[in-house]
């Protein structure tokens, strides 16, 4: 299972690496709680695309680029043989159809693939 960022300075603070003692139990219990983490994370993720944005619009003004390249979202899902495969499709379609949002899918034949049998690059 992969640790979300919440869980590892969750982690950080039980170990002692952030706070010591009871100040770091304090913390976990008052304020790094799991929910408080994410709600935090994703406010900074949004802050960020906000700045990002600034800077492409500041940056298109100085250099008098008038031609708007595609920012919006998307969905990329990587496949390749495996049976979970399909899964993997149709959680990609559904995530984009819930942010509509286009989705676009890839297969890469690499060397290795190409010596599968016929029914399993069909798959």
């Amino acid at each position: 299972m992969v640790d979300t960022p919440a869980d590892e300075l969750l982690a950080r603070l039980a170990a002692g690496k952030v706070y010591l003692g009871p100040q770091a139990q304090r913390a976990a219990q008052n304020f790094f709680r799991k929910g408080n983490l994410m709600a935090l994370r994703e406010l900074a993720l949004r802050r960020t695309a906000d700045r990002v944005e600034d800077d492409v619009q500041a940056w298109r003004s100085n250099e008098r680029v008038a031609q708007v390249w595609k920012t919006e979202a998307a969905i990329l899902c990587a496949i390749g043989p495996s049976p979970a495969a399909e899964s993997v499709l149709r959680s990609a379609a559904q995530l984009a159809q819930q942010l509509n949002v286009s989705w676009h899918a890839v297969y890469v034949e690499t060397p290795t693939l190409q010596r599968l049998p016929d029914a399993q690059r069909d798959r």
